[in-house]
Order: structure tokens, then sequence, then C-alpha cells
């Protein structure tokens, strides 16, 4: 059995669905060790809280990362799914590149999205920025915030429809949103 290459993982929608998948279980565990650090500090109120449970409470950046991520690459793999033979070539950057995920979402053929889907969209390509690239390439001796984060609770809620929706798509199912 011959090894895939590089060419052949980028042109299987599958690869970018499974990919996207564990990312997204990822997120699932982060949200629920999240919750138990939350739910114990609440107990905890006025208690000598334990240090080593306060760590769920820092999770929320990698969460917001698992779970925009997980989308970026459902989206990916939706368009993997609609992608001709010729689109994706040896050598050549992948028609889909890049972490504007509201752009990506516009690429898609045969999916609707709203408003709302396209502010989350938006909101995630900053998340998945600031997630991948905390510093720039060329740092300057300047002062850089990272960029506005919405808050995760309303993020979350929206992410796990969209990832459905995509990975719908990228199987080849009818989309629902």
């Amino acid at each position: 059995m011959d090894w895939p290459s590089e060419l052949d993982i980028a042109r299987s929608e599958n690869s970018w669905a499974i990919l996207a998948s564990s990312f997204m279980t990822a997120a699932v565990v982060l949200w629920e060790e999240r919750t138990q650090s939350l739910d114990y500090l609440e107990a905890n109120i006025g208690h000598t809280a334990d240090p080593s449970r306060l760590r769920g409470v820092a999770l929320d950046p990698a969460l917001r990362f698992c779970l925009a991520f997980a989308v970026e690459l459902a989206l990916k793999a939706a368009l993997a799914s609609q992608a001709s033979a010729g689109e994706i070539q040896s050598g050549r950057r992948l028609p889909f590149g890049g972490h504007d995920l509201a752009d990506l979402a516009r690429r898609l053929s045969g999916a609707e999205f709203s408003a709302e889907d396209m502010s989350w969209f938006t909101q995630a390509t900053a998340v998945v920025k600031d997630g991948k690239y905390p510093v720039p390439l060329h740092p300057r001796q300047e002062v850089r915030g990272l960029a506005p984060q919405p808050g995760l609770e309303e993020f979350a809620e929206r992410a796990p429809t969209l990832f459905s929706c995509l990975m719908r798509l990228a199987s080849g199912a009818a989309p629902t949103s």
C-alpha cells in the first residue's frame, strides 16, 4: 500500500473533515473541563480553592481557537469536496488557502449563510489568526493588542451548528442551518 501524497491529502475532503472533527472533539473536552472548573469555583467561593482546579478558567483562548479552527477545517473539507481535480495542483497554493472564514464561506456552492453566520466567521478569523500567529513575523517595537474576542458562550453556541452544516456539505449531503 502506498502512503498518500500531500496532494492526495489536500484533495481529500475526508482528510480535512477528520482533522476538523479532531479539533471539535478537543473543544468539547476543553468545554467540559472549563465547566467543571467554573462549577468548582462557584461551589467553593469563600473557601480555600484547590489551585489545580483553576486551570479550566484559563482554557478559554484554547477553547475558542479549537472551535474556530474546527469550523475553518470543516469549511475547507466542504470546499475540497466541491473542487475539481484540476483546481488542486502539485506545487500550487490551495484554492481555499488562508484563514478568512467569511471569504471561504462565500466560495461554497449550495450554502447560504445569514448575516449572523458571516459575522461569526469574521470573528472566528480573528480568533484563528491570533491563535496561530500571536506575534507578527516581523515584530516591531510597538504595542499591539489581540483582536477583541466575542463572548465565549455566544461564540461557542454558534460553532456546532455551523460545523454540522459544513460537515454535511463536505459529505455531499444537503446543508441545513
